[in-house]
């Protein structure tokens, strides 16, 4: 999913943030967590440090409880037809 929605420079950013942010817990890479957050001291002296986008997920709409609810039905059928335990060569 990362790479659907993150450029490479997103995702190599957002490595180091990572190991910078967890570096406690991840003693046996202190020598890439010190390299991370020079990379980091980097690109905001430099200017490529990329800020956080605001996702709200990859759904279009995210439906509400009322908007299931109205849907129950057709939800419950959906399943039904799919259970593979009602095929005809499982019963």
């Amino acid at each position: 999913m990362t790479g659907a929605v993150c450029t490479p420079p997103e995702i190599i950013q957002m490595a180091d943030e990572m190991l910078i942010e967890e570096a406690q817990w991840l003693p046996q890479y202190a020598e890439e967590i010190e390299r991370a957050k020079q990379r980091m001291e980097k690109r905001k002296a430099d200017g490529s440090y990329i800020p956080p986008r605001d996702y709200k997920g990859v759904r279009v709409h995210e439906k509400t409880v009322e908007e299931m609810r109205q849907n129950q039905e057709a939800a419950r059928m959906n399943a039904a037809e799919a259970d593979k335990s009602k095929t005809a060569g499982n019963k």
